[in-house]
């Protein structure tokens, strides 16, 4: 089956730059000490909008959606460091973020909906996971905080192979 007629698992996120990148990444190895499996390097991103199993004619509608958009550029200081018990996640967010990133992802929610997906009802909070089935809140390491500066936004594809998940990026919108 060719990727064009396939559905895929779809999502649009911030996505770091090899800087950013690397000093989230830092971050992982003190933080699994205390428990959790590390997100892969390279699978690190800020969620905007989860996307789900979608059709190839829903992806073009959200491609479509997305290009009609016009964000700023966004910056971002990741300094609150959390736990999400249910879903046993650690995460990296801003304490405090710019309007314009609630904008960003309720017109992306907006776009859903017209696309025929649904979005998620819960409120926004942006975060980075940095690990997974982690058993409590992991000591806080010295790295803290993140500058986060973007100017773009991307769509990516999440696929499971024999090692894990692997996320790609399918395109990119410059601010």
């Amino acid at each position: 089956m060719s990727e064009a007629s396939r559905s895929q698992r779809l999502f649009f996120a911030l996505w770091p730059d090899a800087g950013e990148r690397r000093q989230l990444a830092a971050l992982l190895p003190v933080l699994a000490q205390g428990g959790g499996r590390p997100v892969p390097a390279d699978n690190l991103h800020l969620t905007l909008a989860f996307l789900g199993q979608v059709t190839p004619a829903q992806r073009q509608c959200m491609e479509a959606w997305a290009d009609t958009l016009n964000p700023p550029p966004l910056e971002l200081i990741l300094d609150r460091l959390e736990h999400w018990p249910g879903p046993r996640i650690a995460w990296l967010g801003p304490s405090a973020w710019p309007e314009a990133l609630d904008v960003l992802a309720a017109s992306l929610a907006e776009g859903m909906r017209q696309c025929g997906l649904q979005p998620d009802t819960r409120p926004y909070t942006p975060h980075v996971t940095l690990l997974r089935k982690a058993p409590g809140l992991p000591a806080v390491p010295t790295g803290l905080p993140v500058p986060w500066r973007t100017r773009s936004f991307v769509l990516c594809e999440s696929r499971s192979d024999g090692d894990g998940v692997v996320y790609r990026v399918l395109r990119r919108w410059d601010a």
